[in-house]
């Protein structure tokens, strides 16, 4: 069987439902996971074993939201999960397990990406010496979340100056690349976003302050996945 996930956005989405994927695979069946442009390469390089392409190439209605035959495709409709199961919107990561009748409390077990340690060095290094941190002490943030538009949070209450290191993008490195920095920082602070699918599989040693979106002001997306001890702003 072809399968293709109805799944185009966003990052963290991708992460989170990575392991259904390669249940499928391990099983025999050809995957296919169309997303949006700006993330294709990134997971190329991530999960090479998945067949990532552009959605807009795909020949799929990514608003029809029942699983169907398509193109040669058996089209599972992630994307729409919690709605056809009628769950609420907080529970919308656990639906998409939920739908195929998976555990979603094993998301993490086959979701480790391939890391690319060379370019996580020289990015360290780069941001290192961009930033003037000669001791390895810095304090990671990040206030964006979004997939399409980045938007914005509040930032005040999270750290600023010297010492600081804010996630930003970089021509040729993608969200993975940040694994380095994320594990070597002496402080974490970000929005609830893709980042925390990715530091649930990193191994994080200072605090991670978890600061939430404005439609999810008690992090109730997230709180039932996690595994390690959150500082949480709300």
């Amino acid at each position: 069987m072809h399968i293709y996930i109805n799944q185009p956005f966003g990052i963290g989405d991708c992460i989170f439902a990575v392991t259904i994927a390669r249940k499928y695979m391990m099983e025999g069946h050809q995957v296919t996971w169309g997303v949006f442009p700006q993330f294709v390469e990134q997971l190329r390089r991530a999960y090479p074993d998945i067949n990532w392409i552009m959605y807009e190439d795909s020949g799929i209605n990514h608003d029809r939201m029942d699983e169907h035959e398509r193109n040669g495709y058996t089209v599972l409709p992630l994307r729409w999960a919690c709605e056809l199961l009628r769950l609420p919107y907080d529970q919308t990561m656990r639906a998409k397990y939920d739908l195929l009748k998976q555990d979603y409390k094993t998301w993490a077990e086959n979701a480790m990406w391939n890391r690319d340690y060379n370019k996580e060095t020289t990015l360290y290094n780069a941001l290192m010496e961009q930033n003037n941190i000669a001791n390895d002490e810095y304090i990671f943030i990040n206030k964006t979340y979004g997939s399409a538009t980045r938007d914005k949070i509040i930032g005040e209450n999270m750290p600023s100056g010297k010492g600081v290191i804010e996630l930003k993008p970089y021509y040729g490195y993608s969200l993975f690349d940040w694994a380095a920095i994320l594990e070597k920082a002496s402080e974490i602070h970000t929005v609830s976003t893709s980042i925390f699918y990715i530091l649930e599989k990193l191994d994080i040693k200072c605090d991670i302050h978890l600061y939430p979106r404005p439609n999810d002001p008690k992090f109730k997306h997230i709180d039932y996945l996690f595994t390690k001890k959150y500082i949480l702003h709300t």
